[in-house]
């Protein structure tokens, strides 16, 4: 029996060094998300504020993207690491949305957040293509999303130098 857990314990090892990121490894990430970010969950920790809780909701999603962000914003993103970004993003981008069921201390937060973001991924190093090119689709969708991408005209948006067209 110990030879057989033996054997089980190299094979999840060797399968957590060899696994490729896929959608459907990605899935435990967005169902963490969709709890963090739910609107109750949410709305229940700006509400707790006022029956003496510590916690604030700024300090709750400074905490949070912290944990997804601030280990790569000096190295390598991985592709998991870099699929939690995006997903992460695009949540706080739909917190934005008046349709959804946010309140508006979480779409002020989530727009703060977004901003945060942001500023960090431009002041971010980028040591490989891989990278580089994550840090410029999330600074994209970023800037897409708050209506700030004008290719004509920005240039100290890296997204808009990658996007622009020189006129001959």
């Amino acid at each position: 029996a110990t030879s057989k857990a033996s054997d089980e314990d190299l094979d999840f090892s060797r399968n957590l060094r060899t696994r490729k990121s896929t959608p459907e490894s990605s899935q435990p990430q967005k169902n963490a998300l969709n709890h963090l970010l739910n609107a109750r969950v949410l709305q229940r920790i700006t509400d707790a504020t006022a029956y003496g809780n510590t916690y604030a909701l700024d300090e709750y999603m400074g905490d949070l993207t912290d944990a997804i962000f601030r280990a790569d914003l000096r190295s390598s993103v991985n592709t998991t690491r870099q699929q939690l970004q995006i997903e992460y993003v695009g949540r706080l981008l739909k917190v934005l949305d008046p349709k959804n069921k946010y309140d508006t201390v979480t779409r002020s937060m989530a727009l703060s957040t977004l901003k945060k973001i942001q500023r960090d991924q431009r002041n971010a190093s980028s040591p490989d293509g891989l990278t580089k090119a994550h840090r410029t689709h999330v600074l994209f969708l970023i800037e897409k999303s708050l209506g700030r991408v004008n290719i004509a005209t920005t240039h100290r948006s890296p997204i808009a130098r990658l996007l622009s067209v020189q006129k001959v």
